[in-house]
C-alpha cells in the first residue's frame, strides 16, 4: 500500500506520542523515515533503540527493540499506524514482564500550535472548537460546552434532551446556534409541527392534551 499524500507532512520526523505509556518506556517517542520497504510500506527508525516496522509474517505493524527480542509492540492494522491505534504492549518497562497490556498510542507529526486529530493528522490550534468540522474523524468538535451559554436548555430534564438530540450524530454541537449561511443576515429556519394524537380534552378547563411532532430543519 503506497502512502498517501495527507500523510506527508513535515519532513522526515514523527512524533509518537504514547497516551498509557510512562516516561519511563523502552520504546522511541520519536522516529525517522527509512528507505526500507516491506510489502511496500517504509520502515521508521526510532532515535534511540525502536525498530517500527511492517510484519509480513504477522501482517501487522510492529515495535521491536534493537537490544532485546523480549520487548515489543503490534498494532493489527495493515495501512500505516498513524493517528490512534491500539498497540498490544509486551514486557515494556511501564507495565513489567508479563502477559500483553494494550494501549492506545498515537503517531502523529503535529507541533505544539497544532492539534492533533484522532486520525494523526493536524491541523492549527485555532480550528479545533470553531464549530466546523475540520478533522475528518470530528475530534477537533468540542462536544462538552457551558449550559451557562445558554441557561434555558440548562432547564430542559435530562430524558428530554435525550429524547430530542437521541438521532443527531456525534458531530452535531448540541448547544450552538447554527450559523448563517454567507447571503444570509440571520438563519433561516424551518419549524413544522404534525399532530399525531388528540390524548384528552378538558372542556371545563379548556385543556387539550396532543401528541406531536415538532421539526426544526436549516440548510
Amino acid at each position: 500500500m503506497l502512502l498517501t499524500k495527507k500523510y506527508l507532512w513535515r519532513g522526515c520526523t514523527f512524533d509518537f506520542h504514547y497516551p498509557g505509556l510512562c516516561s519511563g518506556s523502552s520504546f522511541d517517542a520519536k522516529y525517522s523515515w527509512t528507505t526500507d520497504l516491506v510489502e511496500g510500506r517504509y520502515s521508521f527508525r526510532g532515535y534511540r533503540d525502536t525498530l517500527l516496522h511492517f510484519d509480513a509474517g504477522l501482517q501487522a505493524w510492529k515495535m521491536d527493540l534493537y537490544t532485546t527480542n523480549k520487548t515489543y509492540a503490534v498494532a493489527n492494522v495493515t495501512d500505516y499506524p498513524f493517528g490512534n491505534q491500539e498497540w498490544e504492549v509486551y514486557n515494556d518497562e511501564c507495565f513489567g514482564p508479563g502477559e500483553a497490556v494494550t494501549v492506545v498510542l498515537n503517531m502523529n507529526a503535529c507541533n505544539d500550535s497544532e492539534f492533533n486529530c484522532d486520525s494523526g493528522l493536524c491541523i492549527p490550534m485555532e480550528l479545533r472548537c470553531d464549530g466546523n468540522i475540520d478533522c475528518e474523524d470530528n475530534s477537533g468538535i468540542c462536544q462538552i460546552m457551558s449550559y451557562a451559554r445558554f441557561p434555558l436548555i440548562s432547564n430542559i430534564p435530562d430524558e428530554v434532551k435525550c429524547e430530542v438530540f437521541e438521532e443527531v450524530g456525534s458531530s452535531y454541537i448540541k448547544f450552538m446556534p447554527p450559523e448563517p449561511l454567507e447571503e444570509q443576515s440571520k438563519t433561516m429556519v424551518n419549524f413544522s409541527i404534525d399532530i399525531l394524537a388528540i390524548l384528552d380534552v378538558a372542556e371545563v378547563d379548556s385543556i387539550i392534551s396532543i401528541q406531536l411532532d415538532a421539526k426544526l430543519s436549516w440548510y
